[in-house]
């Protein structure tokens, strides 16, 4: 199963930069401690769902993004590991874009 988690995550990533290779979202401090912020890029792609996964594909947390949101998101990751993640941002326009960070301490 977690061989199909990640060929379906690599899809997304392809997908995303398929569409349009300007990033519309990133995020920041990376590397992260206690928190990271989500920035997004424009009105018109504004983050609807976050999702955290791990190094092999396991979803380690996840948001849904209210209409009202505000600009940047913060995202809690005190809870995490130390590691690698990646971060998929779905948008209201149907783009899915993932973006990596690394949890330290």
């Amino acid at each position: 199963m977690r061989y199909i988690a990640i060929f379906i995550f690599l899809l997304q990533v392809t997908w995303a930069f398929s569409q349009d290779n300007k990033p519309a979202f990133r995020v920041a401090p990376n590397p992260a401690d206690d928190y990271i912020e989500l920035f997004f890029e424009s009105e018109t792609s504004t983050p609807t769902a976050i999702r955290v996964f791990d190094l092999i594909g396991n979803q380690v947390s996840g948001i849904n993004v209210p209409a009202n949101n505000t600009h940047p998101i913060k995202i809690e990751t005190a809870n995490l590991k130390p590691g690698v993640y990646f971060m998929s941002v779905y948008s209201s326009t149907g783009r899915i874009e993932t973006l990596k960070f690394l949890k330290v301490r």
